[in-house]
């Protein structure tokens, strides 16, 4: 069976412009939910970047998959507006419809954008 490929923006953006994390608790602002596959050949392959409009740096926490479980945390640490943007996740594989959600310190200064490959046969 031929393998699908395609590119595809953050299902929890609009026309693929760019989100502002409001959320300071879980479960978080919704970036991305994965396909619902549970083939081990398909998935999703997350590219995101993170801007800070502040002049200080703010603590981010992505979550891949479960907001409830720490292990699915990841903390990251953004710097102050005029740096560019970061890469913070480059290309992480998801799938089984996990859903990937950010939380920050101070809602609405971190901004985030990127895309998505969806590779695999899909349903």
């Amino acid at each position: 069976m031929p393998v699908d490929f395609k590119k595809l923006h953050l299902s929890g953006t609009t026309d693929g412009n760019v989100l502002a994390i409001a959320a300071t608790a879980t479960p978080g602002t919704t970036i991305h939910t994965a396909t619902t596959s549970t083939s081990t050949d398909s998935y999703d392959e997350v590219y995101l970047w993170a801007s800070n409009t502040s002049t200080a740096a703010i603590n981010m926490t992505l979550w891949l998959g479960n907001a409830n479980n720490e292990q699915d945390g990841l903390d990251i640490r953004v710097p102050a507006a005029f740096n560019g943007p970061i890469c913070v996740l480059p290309g992480i594989p998801l799938r089984n419809g996990r859903v990937l959600q950010a939380t920050v310190v101070t809602a609405n200064r971190i901004i985030v954008f990127g895309y998505v490959n969806r590779t695999g046969n899909q349903p």
